[in-house]
């Protein structure tokens, strides 16, 4: 696929017949893989108003069954002939893919997952987790990701397709082929685009202890600054809730933190600190910077809860990263975050640190030490 196709895309404005009358002539028609498009035809005028099957870009009438391939998937060209309309997979045209890695990887599976050429399309071999390049080649599969009956409240919801192309996970974003777990829902990260699984989630609410539970969805774009004061917050909710006091945030031990956050990011191995700090590590890959946030690596070490047996306290690696965060004699806290050499395909991978003093959680501790330290919810 060369450049030289963008530039037939370049559209100059013409008034000439309506968008209507010009969608819906002969040679439109016998193009069938082409369709109406009112965005082209807004920006671009009535003489521009189609736009390739897979949407990648708007072209004109003259352009239609002239035998030269104008869209990436060739729709400019389906059924000129009166033959059978050739494959088209569910795959669509993605922008992004096409800058990260060249224009010939113009192509995005249906769930997101995974850039490719236009080679693999309908070539019987699934290249995709959920199979969509496969998806409707001549007429043979119809797309299972489809649905006009999704819920008008914008959260995720159960589907069975989510279920068997990605084991554990049982539901769909809408809007979007993006397949979500329970656990995925208000778990602190967006994790679909419409931020619909971080709905109804309670954040900036104040409960009857007073504390009130951080929101700071969409906010991470503001880079360090907004996530150091999201780690402190998110610290001080969960210390809250457990009636323990504040922990302070500290420059000195964040710029500690961060300088082994940027190590293990190159290395990918869990680091270790001196001896004067309880730490805590997360790993999480996301697909923007903007969707992250200090209450969700944090609520990744609380959620460890569920294993810790209050009326047996003790250390374990099991539970560790709880521990830690809501332990009582831990007074200060400095946290860093990095971005891990691993980061593959669409995802980014973030490498975060926090380091505690005094230090918690410890085997060396005593039981007695844990039950001081460690307490119930209110």
């Amino acid at each position: 696929m060369q450049f030289i196709l963008l530039i037939v895309w370049m559209l100059v404005f013409n008034a000439e017949s309506s968008p209507k009358v010009f969608a819906e002539n002969d040679r439109a028609r016998r193009a069938s893989g082409v369709k109406y498009n009112e965005k082209c035809a807004l920006y671009h005028g009535p003489k521009y108003s189609l736009s390739c099957a897979d949407g990648s870009g708007c072209l004109g009438e003259d352009l239609l069954c002239d035998n030269f391939k104008n869209c990436p998937d060739g729709s400019d060209e389906y059924g000129c002939q009166g033959e059978e309309q050739p494959l088209r997979s569910g795959a669509k045209y993605s922008e992004e893919c096409a800058l990260k890695y060249g224009i010939e990887y113009s192509y995005i599976c249906a769930d997101d997952s995974v850039c490719l050429t236009e080679s693999v399309l309908c070539d019987n071999f699934e290249n995709c987790p959920d199979g969509s390049d496969e998806f409707g080649c001549h007429g043979e599969r119809p797309d299972p990701w489809n649905n006009e009956d999704e819920p008008k409240d914008g959260k995720p919801y159960e589907f069975n397709q989510c279920r068997l192309v990605f084991p554990g996970t049982q539901l769909k974003c809408v809007g979007e082929n993006r397949c979500v777990a329970d656990s995925d829902v208000c778990d602190g990260f967006q994790n679909c685009k419409n931020n619909g699984d971080e709905l109804d989630c309670g954040y900036g609410v104040r409960d009857e202890n007073w504390c009130v539970k951080p929101y700071q969805q969409g906010v991470s774009e503001g880079g360090w600054y907004f996530l150091k004061e999201q780690m402190w917050e998110a610290h001080n909710y969960y210390r809250c809730i457990h009636g323990v006091p504040p922990i302070h945030w500290d420059d000195v031990i964040a710029m500690e933190a961060q300088a082994l956050a940027d190590e293990i990011a190159v290395s990918q191995r869990i680091g270790q600190p001196s001896e004067k700090y309880g730490i805590n590590q997360a790993m999480k890959q996301l697909h923007l910077k903007e969707q992250y946030t200090g209450l969700g690596f944090v609520k990744l070490w609380y959620d460890e809860i569920e294993f810790y047996d209050f009326e047996h306290p003790s250390y374990s690696d099991q539970y560790a990263h709880f521990t830690q965060v809501v332990w009582m004699e831990s007074a200060e806290v400095g946290c860093g975050i990095a971005e891990g050499a691993g980061s593959r395909d669409q995802y980014i991978t973030y490498w975060t640190v926090c380091l505690y003093t005094p230090p918690g959680n410890t085997p060396r501790n005593s039981e007695r030490a844990f039950a001081r330290n460690v307490q119930p919810l209110l």
